[in-house]
């Protein structure tokens, strides 16, 4: 980093375990902004820090006041060396002194590190993505050369009563996640989001290390509908709260689509967490799903209750490698 960007009271340095309470207190800053509850926790932190392939010397950085407040953190993190991520915030009052574009800067150097390793020929981007109502974030990754390329919804379900019972197809029944079936269901889910904007496969441990992730993992909350010994759609649910369940991955293979299968699984998913005593559900959706995703949860009833622009910049040309459009 080029430390004569930085404002003079603050210093750079990797970050650490040891800075996961202040991340959480940067974070839940932002939250309040935004005008919403804090999302982020200690455990989120540090399940980022632990996943695979992440080098906390080499892919992150937080900054530092002279009294020991941080007040920025950068981490990048690469799918397959192709698709590369940034997670940026500085606190607001530290974000036109130069500091977050310095530290956009950093990301993207380590970025380009990773193009060596890129296959050859391939499209090598750098992505963020940020809340509409970040003007900040906006201006300072347009200022950069991003350009915003795709938009996603949050959308949110209240549920004043059970759902109908789901309407299954009458091949295909529906049973929660079991021990042995791990691999299966990896292959599952990697075959159904092959038609999902943006795919690139990651592999059987990066994929366990967040579908695992143990403060949301329950199986009693993953639904597989079934066809045989075949696994023709899922949904995986997580309790967030005492008030809150989320929808984090619903997939159906194409074999077994425009069936009815993907609305059955998010009612089974609706009528688990109401259940429960859980009444707000929420899941996130690619606004212009290549599947016809958001037709679904609308017609679910489910509304947008927080909006989302993914940026993206072109690190080397080259053929993109993961999906634009449906074959």
């Amino acid at each position: 980093m080029d430390v004569s960007t930085l404002p003079a009271s603050v210093t750079v340095r990797p970050a650490s375990l040891d800075d996961v309470k202040a991340l959480v207190a940067l974070f839940a800053a932002r939250d309040r902004e935004l005008g919403i509850d804090p999302e982020r926790t200690e455990e989120d932190f540090t399940h980022d820090f632990e996943a695979p392939g992440i080098d906390l010397q080499r892919d992150t950085r937080v900054a530092l006041t002279t009294t020991g407040e941080l007040v920025s953190y950068a981490l990048v993190d690469q799918q397959q060396y192709v698709h590369i991520f940034m997670n940026l915030e500085t606190r607001a009052d530290y974000r036109e002194s130069g500091l977050a574009d310095a530290m956009l800067e950093w990301a993207e150097t380590r970025a380009r590190e990773y193009i060596a390793q890129a296959p050859e020929g391939l499209r090598v981007t750098l992505r963020n993505g940020c809340d509409v109502r970040s003007t900040s974030r906006q201006r300072l990754l347009e200022r950069h050369g991003y350009q915003a390329v795709r938009r996603f919804y949050n959308m949110k379900i209240e549920l004043a009563e059970p759902l109908q019972q789901p309407i299954w197809p009458a091949d295909i029944r529906v049973q929660n996640m079991q021990p042995g079936m791990e691999r299966a269901v990896f292959e599952a889910d990697n075959e159904a989001f092959r038609d999902h904007w943006g795919f690139v496969q990651d592999t059987f441990e990066e994929w366990s290390h967040h579908a695992f992730n143990p403060r949301r993992y329950d199986p009693t909350l993953w639904f597989l509908a079934m066809d045989g010994e075949e696994i023709a759609g899922f949904v995986f649910c997580a309790k967030e709260d005492e008030n809150e369940g989320w929808v984090h991955v619903l997939g159906v293979r194409r074999p077994w689509r425009r069936k009815g299968i993907a609305q059955a699984l998010l009612h089974e998913a609706f009528n688990a967490f109401y259940q429960r005593g859980i009444h707000n559900v929420l899941l996130g959706v690619d606004a212009s799903s290549l599947t016809g995703a958001l037709r679904v949860y609308e017609r679910a009833g489910m509304h947008a209750v927080r909006e989302f622009l993914t940026y993206r910049k072109e690190l080397r040309p080259g053929i993109e490698p993961g999906t634009e459009e449906l074959a």
